[in-house]
């Protein structure tokens, strides 16, 4: 898919100065101690920018940038494993569930791990092994394509997601699953990379098949409750199966914990400081590699590959040692960007329920706040 460079402007922050006179009063206005952006959410321990060396003006300037997007919903910044900033807009609460959308995708991907450290899953486990008992394939290659290309987006499968019209029609079928294995190939398992919802619902059934259990019920004990997430919802297809692909609603503090998971491999520390290897550090640092080639630049991003159901992006502005980061994505602007280097973790949910152009715009100008506008400026 061709990739269109958006060149957006910076961000712009605001500065005051001036001088007085012998003869001439200059009124200062007060502090504002109580920004609208001050964390209210208790779930992880709060810090001001000051105490982990964020400067204040680059926060406000942000937020006031953020607070006149269009269908921006929530946008949480934390650092050093505090939450520095927390804001939400449009009538939202810190309370309420927020869809993800594709970000589903990257917990897909964090409960494949699990299941396979468990060892009732394989990288080199096919659909033909899951499948061909109960649905027939269009495509015999299908039969082989394996848990690692359902990862990695490269099962080949005839897919063009670049808008909404398939993921609808493909998410109101009558048989999800079907409605994927009807299709042919354009490409031979493993070697071309195309975004496909459908085949990380596959991947949501499989995991729900080795466990003996639904998706939901598998990712409520191994990953939810350790990280005290305890409000989800998540929707079920038609097939009566969870949709793998998009279907996952939380609270943004939630997402953040997901982000806190990210970030250290895996491991997740409560704010009491007990801490749990809640999936294995090997698999989290294989989630953040570039596994698929990837280059373009889409808004603020520059990619530098995909990694398990993972967008892998690096700053244009950084220094190669301090570049890196990675990108869970929703459709419309929802994000979860992980910045090792930094230990910097953002956090941003806009409205889903929009078309294909305005869900770019938002995505766009998402990205550029939370690339341009806080990882470049406060990454130290």
């Amino acid at each position: 898919m061709r990739l269109f460079v958006i060149l957006l402007c910076c961000l712009s922050l605001i500065s005051c100065g001036g001088g007085s006179s012998d003869t001439t009063t200059v009124t200062v206005p007060p502090v504002n101690n109580s920004p609208d952006y001050l964390p209210v959410s208790s779930d992880i321990n709060h810090a001001t920018p000051a105490e982990v060396g964020i400067d204040e003006a680059v926060i406000s300037g942000v937020y006031t940038q953020a607070a006149s997007q269009n269908g921006l919903r929530s946008l949480l910044v934390l650092k050093n494993g505090q939450l520095v900033a927390e804001q939400y807009f449009n009538g939202q609460t810190a309370q309420q569930l927020q869809h993800v959308r594709s970000v589903t995708k990257t917990v897909t991907a964090l409960l494949t791990g699990i299941a396979i450290d468990e060892g009732i899953l394989s990288m080199q486990a096919t659909l033909g092994e899951f499948f061909s008992g109960d649905y027939s394939f269009a495509d015999a290659r299908a039969q082989s394509v394996t848990v690692e290309q359902l990862l990695t987006m490269t099962s080949g499968y005839d897919w063009d997601e670049s808008g909404a019209a398939l993921y609808v029609e493909w998410a109101q079928s009558n048989e999800p699953v079907e409605f994927l294995l009807s299709r042919n190939l354009t490409s031979n398992p493993g070697e071309t990379f195309t975004y496909n919802s459908a085949t990380v619902h596959l991947l949501g059934v499989i995991i729900s098949t080795v466990s003996e259990t639904s998706l939901q019920q598998f990712a409520q004990s191994r990953l939810f409750e350790p990280l005290g997430i305890n409000a989800i919802r998540w929707e079920i297809l038609a097939d009566g199966r969870h949709n793998g692909s998009a279907g996952l609603e939380l609270r943004p503090i939630d997402q953040a914990k997901l982000g806190l998971l990210i970030q250290n491999n895996g491991l997740y520390t409560a704010p009491d400081g007990s801490a749990a290897q809640v999936v294995p550090e090997s698999w989290v640092t294989a989630l953040k590699q570039e596994q698929v080639e990837l280059t373009g630049t889409y808004s603020a991003l520059n990619y530098r590959g995909y990694g398990y159901l993972n967008w892998l992006g690096e700053s244009a502005v950084l220094s190669d040692s301090t570049a890196n980061y990675e990108l869970a994505w929703g459709w419309g602007g929802q994000f979860i960007l992980t910045h090792p280097a930094s230990d910097l973790i953002l956090v941003t949910n806009s409205d889903w329920s929009v078309g294909a152009s305005q869900a770019s715009q938002q995505q766009q100008a998402m990205l550029a706040i939370l690339i341009d506008g806080l990882l470049n400026a406060t990454a130290n």
